[in-house]
């Protein structure tokens, strides 16, 4: 999806199938704690031990702040803790900084910011800093809280007590810097709330709740009945974000579709009630039969190959 206001920037919504960690993948019946956490992320012990006093803290002030859902308690290392660290596998590797916006009970930003702090530095960069990672929150309770996990982990973090509109016009991301959210806002409003901070090269990470998978079947069967086309989920992604970003730039609205709806046969089926076929300029490759040619263990060998087959495309196509 490309839009005036976030050229330049990459955005990823992860949910349901996309998870990526062990831990999410497993479901809920596997034990998962501090152990498995361990084992997946590759943290040190000392990094362990502020994420158990983490832990400790979140259950003590649950007990008089309501900071996450209760049943999520017993099992915040998957939930919470591994929810947040799959994050770092989508940034890039030496964000410039990072900023969480609606950090809440300090997830993920927080645990990111323990995370980077305990990673050794990038090959090449021995001695450089972990980048600030900046916690915005607007609720003073949950505040309180971020600041005293940040004082007892010793994570250097900035947590600002605003709302994120009013941060708008005061604070500016560095190129290359990251944002993210974690269940913060419906799908159409999370790029408007966003937006304002994103630029060249950066990154928004946002984790979403089963809820996206409504709003998107939502606009593909809106679309679906206002113009007869059938949208992809991955093309509707981006109609929902632009809905409630595109009031902020007066240049024309674009979305760039990168799949088809045939590449996703059973959900269009369930949210449209119509099965898309394929292509028919694709549909006998489901028939053809497969090649594949064994390439040596050599970079130039494989640019060499690509090169030639992407000549031969050329030609056939002119």
């Amino acid at each position: 999806m490309k839009h005036p206001c976030v050229n330049g920037t990459k955005l990823r919504q992860i949910q349901g199938a996309e998870a990526m960690t062990t831990a999410l993948q497993t479901g809920r019946n596997r034990p998962y704690g501090a152990a498995e956490f361990m084992a997946e992320f590759r943290i040190s012990r000392e990094t362990r031990e502020r994420l158990d006093t983490y832990a400790a803290l979140l259950s003590n002030w649950q007990k008089t702040i309501n900071l996450v859902a209760p049943s999520t308690l017993d099992d915040v290392w998957r939930r919470h803790f591994a929810d947040s660290a799959q994050l770092l596998a989508l940034a890039p590797p030496c964000p410039s900084a990072w900023l969480d916006l609606g950090s809440g009970a300090g997830f993920p930003g927080l645990v990111i910011a323990i995370l980077l702090a305990g990673s050794p530095s990038p090959p090449g960069q021995a001695g450089s800093a972990a980048p600030r990672v900046t916690l915005v929150e607007s609720d003073q309770r949950k505040a309180a809280f971020l600041g005293e996990v940040a004082r007892r982990t010793g994570v250097p973090v900035d947590i600002l007590v605003i709302r994120i509109e009013s941060l708008a016009t005061r604070f500016k991301l560095p190129p290359g810097g990251v944002v993210s959210a974690r269940a913060l806002a419906p799908l159409s409003q999370l790029l408007r709330l966003s937006c304002p901070f994103l630029g060249a090269r950066s990154v928004g990470l946002f984790l979403k709740g089963r809820e996206a998978e409504a709003e998107v079947a939502e606009a593909i069967r809106h679309v679906r009945v206002s113009s007869g086309y059938l949208m992809d989920p991955h093309t509707a992604c981006g109609y929902v974000a632009l809905q409630k970003a595109k009031h902020r730039c007066s240049a024309p609205d674009v979305i760039l579709s990168t799949a088809h709806p045939a590449k996703f046969p059973d959900a269009m089926e369930a949210i449209s009630g119509r099965r898309p076929s394929l292509p028919a300029r694709l549909a006998s490759l489901m028939s053809d039969p497969e090649r594949s040619q064994r390439l040596p263990n050599d970079l130039k060998a494989v640019e060499s190959f690509v090169e030639g087959v992407s000549r031969a495309a050329r030609g056939a196509l002119s």
